[in-house]
Parts: C-alpha cells; structure tokens; sequence
C-alpha cells in the first residue's frame, strides 16, 4: 500500500457520516461497511512512498484509505489545490526522512562502527592464520607473500580510523552477518524508498 505510519497534517472535517471498510472493495463500494467516521472528526493527509505520495485518514479509524475521497469531508481552502497537497506530502516525507537520519546518528552510528571493526580484525585474524598455515591453506591466492599480509593489516588500521574518525557512514554494512544486520536492512530499504518518493515529487512540482 505505501503507506507511512509518522507525520502528518489536519486538511479538514468531515461534513457527513462516512462509512468505511477495512477490506478492498471494487470502485470503492462498501457494501457492508464495517465502520463510520461520525460528522466533526478531524481528516489528515499522510505521506506514501508510492503514488499518489499521499492519502487521508482519520485517527482512531483503521480502513482501507482508498475508501476516502476528497468530496467525503470539507477541505480547508488551504488544502484545495492538488499541488499544494503534493508540496505538504513532499514536506512531510522529508520529516520522515530526517526522524531517520537522527535516529540513524542517535543509535546506529556507534553499533555498526563497533561492528565493523570487529569484523575486519576477524577477517585479519583469518587471513594471519591461513598465512600460518598456508602449507594447507585453499583461500590464499597464488603468490600471496608476506608484503600482501603486511598491506592487509596497513589497510585495515587505514579503515578503522576512518572509522574512529566518523568518516564511513553508519550504513556502510558491506559483507554480513545476516541475523545481526536484519534489522537495519528493513531501514535501508525504507530509507531508499523515502529518497526515490521525495525526488519524484520535486520533479512533479518543478513541471
């Protein structure tokens, strides 16, 4: 659906008792609504990462948003032009994206550094001990000699100052372990999404 739990903005009230379904109904007939938005209850828009990048909702109701048109409630005049509503989902969706990039800073950053780090002294590990053994090793490649292990280990202090340094963004993951990284890739994505809405929106309002 494309929907986005987060902020949003009053554009009206509603004039008439509506009702409404949680479910899907063909051009939007509700023939047994499961529900009804009683006349006075306040209507806001919230942003969708998918077109039309916005829908209307009344809080408290849970329903299907394609079951609430425009001519269901009074518009606040503000509100009733289509670009002005596309220019409040647009800056409501970069809210959306800033309450991510704090939390990003507030509770990421320092985790997938410390992450990283042990990652790389892992993959140092590793690659010492093979060298140790390269008799039996079947990773090293041919002709590995001491300079690469002596470069491997210049370059892994090389990216932990990086790291120290706040210089590597806290969603630079590269190679990982899935269970403990999960978590941020449902970020990522929704980042990524939140990134595509809002420069498809500024292009629409640009024409």
């Amino acid at each position: 659906m494309g929907e986005i739990v987060g902020p949003h903005t009053s554009v009206g009230m509603v004039h008439q008792d509506i009702p409404i379904s949680t479910k899907r109904h063909r051009n939007h007939a509700l023939e047994d609504p499961l529900d009804t938005i009683p006349v006075g209850t306040e209507m806001y828009i919230r942003p969708r990462v998918t077109k039309p990048f916005f829908d209307f909702f009344a809080e408290g109701f849970a329903f299907d948003p394609d079951s609430i048109r425009r001519d269901n409630f009074h518009i606040n005049p503000r509100y009733a032009n289509p670009k002005v509503l596309n220019e409040t989902a647009l800056m409501l969706l970069q809210e959306r994206k800033d309450l991510f990039d704090k939390r990003a800073e507030n509770e990421w950053t320092e985790h997938m550094r410390d992450w990283r780090c042990k990652r790389r002294q892992w993959e140092l590990t590793l690659l010492e001990n093979e060298w140790i053994h390269k008799e039996q090793s079947m990773i090293l490649p041919l002709g590995f000699g001491i300079d690469n292990l002596v470069d491997a280990r210049r370059h892994i202090e090389i990216e932990n100052a990086k790291e120290r340094a706040g210089l590597i963004s806290p969603f630079e993951i590269g190679l990982r372990d899935r269970e403990r990284t999960q978590p941020y890739d449902e970020v990522i994505k929704e980042m990524a999404e939140l990134d595509s809405a809002i420069k498809q929106l500024e292009g629409m309002l640009k024409n």
